[in-house]
């Protein structure tokens, strides 16, 4: 991610968070990521296992395509669409994340809800009627990868394999 995304994204975070807290210059943070060059982590392992998890879904996923790369010509483009997803949630999604927001993958109120226990759910105080571009693509790219499995996996043991993975893929990338 380059130096101009992050400072984007911290003054977008400011703004969202606290609108009478001052950020840092534009000039300040561009030296503060001059001088600490941004790193990226080579392991997640035991920090967050469910990013983890998620990443290697997103891994487990695109081989599962690339493997059925003759049976279908959108492979590339769902392809394309999983690293869109995984960089997105990697880096924008957190900024866009509210207490309350209209777009139900933007709201923590909802998504921290349990719908099948009732002690651990609060309704929202408003409707989720809008949509977020960057999240319809997840969803629909999985929507897709699971309907291009439905269609092309012609024996019954390897189906229900593929489906099972494919499930448990798409549980830890929606968590």
């Amino acid at each position: 991610m380059g130096a101009a995304r992050i400072i984007d994204q911290y003054f977008h975070y400011c703004k969202e968070m606290c609108s009478e807290f001052e950020p840092l210059g534009k000039s300040s943070l561009s030296t503060i990521l001059d001088t600490r060059k941004v790193s990226t982590r080579k392991s997640l392992q035991g920090i967050n296992y469910l990013a983890a998890e998620a990443g290697e879904a997103f891994d487990s996923l695109r081989k599962m395509i690339e493997d059925k790369v003759a049976l279908c010509s959108d492979s590339e483009r769902l392809i394309e669409n999983l690293t869109r997803a995984r960089f997105y949630l990697k880096s924008d999604c957190k900024v866009h994340v509210t207490r309350s927001s209209n777009i139900a993958d933007h709201c923590c109120v909802y998504a921290l809800s349990d719908p099948e226990e009732h002690n651990f759910a609060q309704d929202c105080d408003h409707e989720h009627d809008e949509s977020y571009i960057e999240c319809s693509i997840l969803t629909n790219t999985l929507n897709e990868i699971e309907r291009l499995i439905e269609e092309t996996e012609t024996d019954e043991e390897l189906f229900d394999r593929a489906l099972k993975n494919f499930r448990s893929y798409r549980k830890f990338i929606e968590t």
